[in-house]
């Protein structure tokens, strides 16, 4: 959304497909969106907003884990002890954001 936005194209359900095509779980999330009832008021819409925002950016996390959890493998595998060790750190950090993420997320569905 953000990218449209900066690129000053128009947020829609085809420019959101268009810029989402590579990723199946975006897909999927967006049809949805599609499907969903509509909202009846301005604050209904802005936390289902937030909710399908936090979706995408706990998606983001998901694949930068995968990809670190491949590059660590991947060092192991070719001996690469400190390479493997700054990756592994760098996982932990970023499953710590997630873990605060879920919790965070948890607590504003609670509040909705």
């Amino acid at each position: 959304m953000l990218k449209l936005n900066d690129d000053e194209r128009e947020v829609s359900f085809d420019s959101l497909s268009e810029m989402t095509a590579d990723d199946a779980r975006v897909s999927e999330t967006l049809a949805q969106l599609l499907m969903a009832e509509q909202t009846e008021s301005f604050d209904e819409a802005l936390a289902q907003a937030d909710s399908c925002l936090n979706a995408l950016r706990l998606m983001k996390l998901d694949r930068h884990i995968d990809e670190l959890s491949s590059e660590i493998a991947e060092a192991e595998r070719a001996g690469e002890s400190e390479k493997r060790d700054r990756l592994s750190m760098e996982l932990l950090e970023l499953s710590k954001q997630r873990g605060g993420f879920l919790t965070q997320a948890q607590v504003n569905k609670n509040v909705h």
